[in-house]
């Protein structure tokens, strides 16, 4: 990595979040994912190794001129991967979009429900240290019979937010301060994925972003 990029990765200036520059961040997150940010310096390492064809300038030039939000979390500066992918991203002119055709389902029919009924089950993991995942009162479908599974789902993509703010978004969706059912994380993911891909303009058809979403979300 040449100085100049060691230089950005160390003195990266901090994006105002409400200033409107930031117009590669959508919206700033409150607190650290380890599966979204990373380190600014582990950033143009990731480009180097894995993008070669992608200038590091661009991404440099974008923080340098605070277009892309950084984060500080215990002193350390991070970026958003999915803001860098922003930087990086060029708008069609006209774009055509996709044409999605049902596969999986059915008009009219709640995915969550086809697969059959649900009941609670007990999620619990030891993870050694006198450390340990519980969670009573978890709610999956009767057909996922693979205990070890519904643990790790539930130890490892279940939301349990710890500020106070989203435990009570999540409480007005689920009744609870976390997600505590698939059903929980899969529309939360995909709604975020559908409405990504409607605003980018990626479907040509309201059938296409169709999408599990209530009231609000």
């Amino acid at each position: 990595m040449t100085t100049t990029l060691e230089t950005v990765a160390e003195s990266a200036p901090y994006a105002p979040s409400s200033n409107g520059n930031s117009h590669h961040t959508l919206k700033v997150t409150e607190s650290y994912d380890r599966e979204r940010h990373v380190p600014v310096k582990d950033a143009f390492n990731l480009l180097i190794d894995h993008a070669p064809h992608l200038s590091t300038e661009k991404l440099k030039d974008a923080i340098e001129k605070g277009e892309i939000y950084v984060y500080d979390f215990d002193g350390q500066r991070y970026v958003d991967r999915l803001d860098v992918g922003r930087v990086y991203n060029v708008p069609m002119a006209s774009p055509q979009g996709l044409t999605i055709e049902r596969y999986f389902s059915s008009p009219n029919e709640d995915p969550f429900e086809s697969v059959g009924p649900y009941h609670e089950v007990t999620l619990h993991i030891d993870k050694g240290e006198g450390t340990s995942f519980h969670m009573d009162g978890a709610l999956f479908p009767a057909s996922w019979d693979d205990q070890n599974a519904n643990n790790i789902v539930g130890d490892k993509y279940f939301f349990k937010p710890d500020k106070q703010k989203w435990k009570d978004k999540i409480k007005q969706k689920t009744g609870r301060e976390y997600e505590f059912s698939p059903r929980h994380l899969i529309e939360r993911v995909t709604n975020f994925i559908v409405g990504e891909g409607d605003r980018l303009g990626y479907f040509t058809t309201e059938e296409g972003v169709w999408c599990r979403r209530k009231q609000g979300d």
